[in-house]
């Protein structure tokens, strides 16, 4: 057989598109660093994205059940292949944007002030989608169908997805603070670490919040 086969045509795809994000993101922060919060909205909606796949799981599952086929089946069938499709879009534009936080944050492109509160704004956004998240894993576990219901599972997923970007990010912020005086070495790896763990990563992103505002207010 001849040709490339599909797996190297998506990687290279995904490769391509995160480079293009990358390059094309930092030359943004450069220029327009007020634009920084603007250019993450796609991290900060990333759970509700989801929730949409999982909305058109169900709607699947209705129509399948309709139609005589099988509930689990429909639900998984039509949310991966919704969700393989986003994965190829989606999170190269994520990697991308990650990438230039970090190298404009290292190279002291952005604002203290963007960085200091852009970690909150984000955090905050993706509250509901937590709580969203934890009741739909109360209703598999009082319901007995954590075993057979797939969007349950891809829901806990996203949460780990997603708090691993949100920690990627305020830990971007966290070396951009540091670099500008703002916080200290052992304030920024504290932060970072503390990102990256369910409930505690919002105490730290509100405790980053504040002792950046101090500081930046005391330098005027």
């Amino acid at each position: 057989m001849s040709g490339t086969p599909l797996y190297l045509t998506i990687i290279a795809t995904l490769v391509v598109v995160t480079t293009i994000s990358a390059v094309g993101f930092t030359k943004l922060f450069k220029k327009y660093p007020k634009s920084y919060i603007w250019a993450n909205i796609p991290i900060m909606i990333y759970p509700y994205v989801y929730m949409i796949v999982l909305y058109i799981a169900g709607k699947a599952s209705n129509i399948s059940s309709s139609m005589g086929m099988d509930i689990n089946n429909a639900i998984s069938n039509t949310t991966l292949e919704v969700s393989f499709i986003i994965a190829i879009t989606y999170h190269p534009l994520i990697w991308g944007t990650l990438i230039a936080d970090f190298v404009s944050a290292i190279k002291g492109y952005l604002n203290p002030r963007s960085m200091a509160a852009s970690s909150l704004i984000v955090k905050s956004v993706q509250i509901p989608a937590y709580i969203f998240h934890y009741l739909l894993g109360i209703v598999g576990v009082v319901t007995n169908v954590i075993t057979g219901f797939a969007p349950l599972w891809i829901a806990l997923f996203i949460d780990f997805v997603t708090i691993s970007f949100t920690g990627a990010f305020t830990t971007a912020n966290a070396i951009g603070l540091c670099r500008c005086k703002i916080i200290s070495k052992p304030i920024a790896v504290l932060a970072s670490v503390l990102s990256f763990i369910f409930c505690i990563d919002v105490a730290d992103v509100i405790g980053l919040y504040i002792l950046s505002r101090r500081k930046i207010k005391k330098l005027g």
